[in-house]
């Protein structure tokens, strides 16, 4: 687990038969921005890659959420990797993929990935997740 500077970002859960985890967003993420989907970037208190091309965030009260990168962003699954998650938008409110900007940084380099989903985790998605992609 690593800590980051600056916090952010939603994506859902959905096992595969393969036992890998594919993200989408569920029936609850549809529609209109409700305040349960969103989170203030400076809540966020750890993350983990879970490939390099989906990171996950947990707040400081324990909401999770996946974060899709619209291609790969590989420095997100080094060790030395840490993390600036943005607000796009006057408020720091993070709702949609659109309001999110992502910076990884390893190694002194900065990554900026472009963000394309932004879920919420349920319960039941983060209990599914492997221990080792669970920030």
């Amino acid at each position: 687990m690593r800590r980051f500077a600056f916090a952010a970002a939603t994506a859902t859960a959905a096992l595969l038969a393969t036992g890998t985890a594919a993200f989408a967003a569920p029936p609850s993420n549809a529609g209109p921005p409700t305040l349960e989907r969103c989170f203030n970037v400076e809540e966020v208190e750890r993350f983990h890659g879970h490939g390099d091309q989906t990171l996950i965030v947990r707040t400081r009260t324990d909401r999770y959420y996946a974060v899709g990168f619209v291609g790969r962003c590989p420095n997100v699954l080094r060790p030395d990797a840490t993390i600036r998650l943005e607000s796009r938008v006057p408020s720091s409110q993070i709702c949609t993929a659109n309001d999110l900007r992502a910076t990884i940084i390893a190694s002194d380099f900065p990554q900026t990935c472009a963000v394309a989903s932004l879920t919420a985790l349920s319960a039941a998605e983060v209990a599914a997740l492997p221990a080792r992609d669970r920030p």
